[in-house]
Parts: C-alpha cells; structure tokens; sequence
C-alpha cells in the first residue's frame, strides 16, 4: 500500500508540473510573448536530427561503427526530446498509463 501511495504522489507532482508549466506558457501568451526558450530548444533538436542524420548519409557513416553508433544515440536522445515536447503539448500517454495501473492496484470504490 505505501509503494501504491509512493506512486500517487509521484505521479501527483508530475502532473502539477506539467499544470504550472502549460499556466506559464498560457500566461505568456496573454501577454502577446512566446516561450523563445522552449522554441529554441525545440528547433536546436530538430536541426540536430536532421544534421545527424545528414551527417550519416552525406558522410558515409556506418552505423556499426563506433561513430555511427554514437550519432544515433545522440540522434534517439533528441527524438525522445520531441516526444516530450508533444507530450507536453498535446498530453502524454505515458500519464494515462501510469493512471490506469494505479487505478487498477486501487482497492474498489465503497468497499
């Protein structure tokens, strides 16, 4: 019951991160701003997998070789950045997953 409620809480504060964080972005559009910071990070990971992926087919990189090897690691790490950043936009279901298996450990209702 305590790893259950240790997971609530977790999952609790993740969600009201997300919450402050989509309050910030809504408050700077208000203002007529934009989030400068989160659209250059967004654009330096786009250009960083295209510029990668680029990087192999131009130059002829195996990606069995260690260099290869190692600007598709770097390639996932910025894919999985995007994922979060829709995540963060458009909800993530990582969210609802986590929900319907505390949900399901959950004791029932008025029992």
């Amino acid at each position: 019951m305590a790893r259950l409620a240790g997971a609530l809480t977790t999952l609790t504060a993740t969600l009201a991160d997300r919450q402050d964080a989509r309050a910030r972005d809504t408050e700077f559009i208000k203002a007529g701003r934009s989030n400068t910071r989160a659209n250059v990070l967004l654009v330096t990971a786009g250009l960083g997998i295209v510029g990668g992926i680029g990087f192999m087919v131009f130059g002829h990189v195996d990606g069995n070789t260690a260099v290869g090897g190692c600007i598709i690691s770097v390639i996932t790490l910025l894919a999985g950045k995007f994922a979060t950043a829709f995540d963060f936009e458009f909800g993530g279901s990582a969210d609802s997953e986590q929900t319907r298996t505390l949900l399901a450990q959950a004791s029932p209702i008025g029992k």
